[in-house]
């Protein structure tokens, strides 16, 4: 399932794939989730935004100051709409 959703080009795939994630989170599965932020299609990284804070996750559940960036930068700096 992360090659899928590394290599699909259907969001609606990716989309799948993100709300089969089980709570909690393995770091691997993080590291995936993380790397969706930056996905082509806004709807894709609205639900990995949805799913993190819907499950409790935290800033300090990423396992790297990388990771904890990459949150923060796209959290702030997304331009698409806002709830």
């Amino acid at each position: 399932m992360m090659k899928l959703l590394i290599h699909t080009k259907s969001a609606a795939i990716r989309k799948k794939i993100i709300k089969s994630f089980r709570v909690p989170y393995s770091t691997p599965a993080l590291a995936f989730l993380g790397k969706r932020l930056r996905d082509s299609d806004p709807t894709v990284v609205e639900l990995v935004f949805e799913q993190l804070t819907q499950n409790g996750v935290t800033i300090c559940n990423f396992p790297t100051p990388e990771a904890r960036m990459l949150v923060l930068t796209e959290g702030f700096t997304s331009v698409d709409s806002v709830k």
